[in-house]
């Protein structure tokens, strides 16, 4: 908990660098903090990632059509991934 409540904080300080006092003004009940261990054991993320690693203009994610008729993917593996 102390690792999470470490790292919650530097996030909060990164925020509060362009919205000041964000931690006061955050609404109660709507702030969770998750890290990469949380996502993997609640959201079944592998090793808590998100979408795969694409170097810009080497790779493209995966588009969103199968060859089965009527099967489409998506999510972040598809494009245009997480962002």
């Amino acid at each position: 908990l102390k690792k999470k409540e470490e790292a919650a904080d530097f996030l909060w300080s990164a925020i509060e660098e362009y919205v000041p006092n964000a931690r006061e003004r955050a609404v109660p009940g709507t702030v969770q903090i998750g890290t990469p261990l949380t996502h993997e054991r609640f959201l079944r993320r592998t090793s808590g990632a998100y979408g795969p690693r694409v170097e810009a203009g080497k790779q493209q994610l995966p588009g969103h059509t199968t060859p089965l008729d009527g099967l489409l993917l998506c999510g972040d593996f598809t494009f245009p991934g997480i962002g």
